[in-house]
């Protein structure tokens, strides 16, 4: 009995090869049934991840989250507690961690090679315009601090009276120092890093020197989308840990819009209660001001 042309190809590359795979490009696709258990895995998933309200191991997250959480609310209401410097110099540690995640991003390790100190160029226009932004709200604070020094009164109030002119002498020596780095091959990436940098600092500073504002001229400014923020990120993940089923977006797949619409309706209600909570204590909404102005509160 002859065998089709089809089938005689079939047979002939399983007697080559010795085995029973066959290309599917002669002989066709093959088609897999989903087994059961499959099917209900990626029935709990969005977009290749678990959602937290199908993870088996939720509660065990939810318990170290838990802590986590403490430990940084109690930590944040300490700082408040120190008052208006210790707040400044927490804002200062943030920025310092996002300028480092910032400069990494265009980082290339085979340039940098070549241009030994060249990072170091970065932080010094990163601290010039941290003297620049904060010399104007500090000189209040710092007089007031070292009143009872009389030479250390003198260093700060000189530093005070010049700020602007350090500033400017800092910023056209740290622009002379990248035009002494410049080498041939690498122009293109030093004036991207030197761009890189500026924008940065744009960033980082044109918005951290409104919150800086905020703290020295009333607390409650600081205090009430500082509370809101954390008050949003738990109901968020409380909402998304018990009710979420729905993908919010790719970027965040665990994000559900349970947890996005049960967090806003939270926090537009805290919003009220927090405000109006707040706006009861005086030494949280009036401006921060010497020890001798203060009294007057009282």
């Amino acid at each position: 009995m002859k065998l089709p042309l089809s089938d005689n190809l079939v047979a002939a590359m399983q007697k080559d090869t010795g085995s029973g795979d066959v290309s599917p490009s002669h002989v066709g696709r093959v088609r897999h049934r989903r087994r059961p258990n499959e099917t209900a895995t990626d029935g709990n998933r969005a977009n290749g991840t678990v959602l937290l309200v199908s993870d088996q191991n939720k509660y065990k997250s939810m318990l170290i989250r838990t802590y986590s959480s403490l430990w940084m609310i109690g930590g944040f209401v300490f700082v408040v507690y120190m008052g208006h410097l210790y707040i400044w110099a927490m804002v200062v540690v943030i920025q310092i961690f996002m300028a480092t995640e910032l400069f990494n991003l265009l980082r290339r390790s085979s340039e940098e090679k070549q241009l030994p100190g060249f990072r170091l160029l970065n932080w010094h226009f990163f601290f010039t315009a941290m003297l620049f932004t904060y010399g104007r709200f500090l000189s209040r604070e710092l007089v007031n601090t070292v009143t009872s020094d009389h030479l250390l009164y003198k260093l700060v109030s000189g530093l005070i009276k010049y700020q602007m002119f350090i500033c400017y002498f800092l910023y056209i020596a740290g622009f002379v120092w990248f035009i002494l780095t410049l080498k041939k091959k690498t122009y293109n990436y030093q004036f991207k890093q030197y761009a890189w940098t500026h924008m940065i600092l744009l960033t980082v500073f044109a918005q951290s020197s409104f919150t800086v504002a905020n703290i020295f001229e009333g607390m409650f400014w600081f205090l009430l989308p500082a509370s809101l923020i954390v008050i949003n990120d738990i109901a968020a993940y409380l909402f998304g840990f018990f009710l979420g089923r729905t993908p919010l977006i790719k970027l965040s797949p665990k994000k559900t819009w349970e947890g996005f619409i049960g967090a806003s309706v939270t926090t537009i209600i805290s919003a009220f209660l927090v405000g109006k909570r707040n706006g009861s204590f005086s030494v949280v909404n009036l401006p921060k001001k010497g020890p001798v102005d203060r009294m007057a509160y009282l």
